[in-house]
């Protein structure tokens, strides 16, 4: 008799094959630990970090723009590790500032905590985005930044963090309108006063590029290829306002490190980190719930509620995490 009969078939084979079973089933199995002897459950994956793309219009010091993107890139850094931060893009305002000396800044006062600082394609341009017509040259040509930006909206779960004009943004968006419709589904802007709000009647952000801030509204509301605009109005301002009084948060952050950065504007005794809100809000309970048609009352109102709860951990977390 051949007890070996054919290759792959008979009784070797089969405790080949068992012996690989059984192999496949104990690696799905818990583990057991090594100190206890107790079965012990894998480890669950970490969840993914949200990916965001900064729009700053941070300029240097006294160098033509409010100084509270310094404070916010400065309180950023020190959430730096809970996002996969894509880009951060300053001097993103049609103001004629120092473009070469505001990166220059950016870089070396964050550029230790956060990666892939670099200068806005449109960093002064004067004009700003105009109109999505067919006859607007960034729709076939669009600048550096625009470009890449562009291409990460593609490439999904990107979250866009504006905190100036909204010029880039506004130029990607048109670009998706005339190329790519259907990546228009892919767009999510978090937005920092760019539409009034109770007891803040200004458009804080609108006011230096009008053209854009409107386009990306109206584009936030129409029936077909929609994106998704979160207006937080002025949440971020009325918690700077509101923090060491309302929201009973001791505010005060030394001056060492980081600090020297979050201590540059505080005209209401707390740090302005007003842009901030567009990420505070997604680490202390998200965004669930809040309008994405551009429309802030309901947001500002709820923005504001939610920081302002977790004002003391917020600045806890500033002190502890300033070198």
């Amino acid at each position: 008799m051949n007890i070996r009969g054919r290759r792959g078939s008979g009784p070797f084979a089969f405790v080949a094959v068992l012996a690989m079973a059984v192999a496949g089933l104990w690696s799905v199995l818990p583990s057991a630990s090594a100190e206890t002897g107790r079965l012990t459950a894998a480890p669950a994956a970490a969840p993914a970090k949200p990916k965001v793309w900064v729009l700053s219009d941070l300029s240097i010091p006294g160098g033509g723009t409010d100084r509270d993107d310094i404070v916010t890139l400065a309180a950023l850094s020190t959430y730096a590790d809970r996002f996969d931060i894509a880009k951060v893009v300053v001097g993103s305002t049609t103001v004629r500032i120092d473009c070469d000396a505001a990166v220059d800044y950016a870089r070396d006062s964050f550029g230790a905590h956060l990666p892939n600082i670099t200068l806005a394609s449109t960093c002064a341009d004067r004009e700003g985005f105009t109109t999505c017509t067919a006859g607007n040259p960034w729709v076939d040509n669009p600048p550096a930044t625009v470009r890449s930006l562009v291409t990460a909206i593609r490439a999904g779960k990107l979250t866009v963090l504006n905190w100036g004009p909204m010029t880039e943004i506004a130029a990607a968006v048109c670009h998706l309108e005339k190329k790519s419709p259907a990546d228009l589904a892919k767009v999510r802007i978090i937005s920092h006063w760019t539409d009034p709000s109770p007891g803040y009647d200004d458009r804080y952000n609108c006011n230096k590029d009008v053209s854009a801030c409107d386009y990306l509204h109206q584009a936030a509301k129409r029936a077909n290829d929609r994106i998704k605009l979160i207006e937080l109005g002025a949440a971020g301002q009325r918690f700077v306002d509101e923090a060491n009084d309302a929201c009973r948060a001791d505010t005060d952050i030394p001056r060492t490190g980081l600090g020297e950065f979050l201590n540059v504007t505080r005209d209401t005794g707390t740090p302005d980190l007003s842009d901030g809100s567009t990420f505070l809000l997604m680490l202390t309970g998200g965004l669930k719930g809040y309008e994405k048609d551009g429309t802030d009352d309901v947001n500002f109102t709820e923005g504001f509620r939610q920081l302002c709860d977790n004002a003391p951990q917020i600045f806890d977390h500033l002190r502890a995490n300033l070198t």
